[in-house]
């Protein structure tokens, strides 16, 4: 279970707080077809469980389907990894270029341009990444999993917390909750 959680972490782990005010001024996202999210969810398991097992270039297939299926930009950001991981320096930049575009402020956005610089390093001097990306755990940039909210009504203020310490309490809804952001 750790070892699961530990390859599903860091998750791409949103917080959302809008305010009517601004909700007014953001479009309103499609809905989401619960039969695409499920076929995407199904090709992102898949993916998971492949990168696990190290097969690599078959885990950035399944990515790019359930990429296919709905597009949501983690889902970029999966397969950009596992072509690194399998050796793909050329398909690695351009899948993570093709994840800037698609989210261009991501969280991460800082450490994704230093490994893009150090991809266009290693194609430039014709070195295709035969070796291995450091291990996942060692970048804190495994992969990006994916969370969908809907709210009722539509366009209601939300918010996500995460554990920001790994000795912080249980989070409490009514509580300060030391330890959480």
């Amino acid at each position: 279970m750790v070892a699961r959680l530990r390859f599903l972490l860091p998750t791409l782990l949103l917080t959302l707080a809008m305010t009517p005010g601004a909700r007014a001024q953001a479009p309103t996202p499609a809905p989401v077809s619960a039969e695409r999210l499920d076929q995407a969810r199904r090709h992102m398991d898949e993916g998971q469980s492949l990168y696990a097992r190290g097969r690599f270039a078959e885990a950035a297939q399944a990515f790019r389907q359930a990429y296919t299926v709905q597009p949501f930009a983690a889902f970029l950001f999966n397969e950009a990894v596992c072509h690194e991981k399998a050796g793909d320096s050329e398909q690695a930049l351009a899948t993570f270029r093709r994840y800037l575009t698609a989210d261009p402020n991501p969280p991460d956005a800082e450490a994704l341009r230093a490994r893009i610089k150090r991809l266009e390093e290693a194609v430039a001097r014709g070195a295709a990444s035969t070796a291995p990306a450091p291990p996942a755990e060692a970048r804190n940039d495994a992969m990006h999993s994916l969370l969908v909210f809907e709210s009722n009504p539509p366009g209601a203020p939300a918010q996500l917390w995460h554990r920001a310490e790994p000795t912080a309490g249980p989070f409490d809804p009514a509580g300060p909750n030391p330890g959480w952001k």
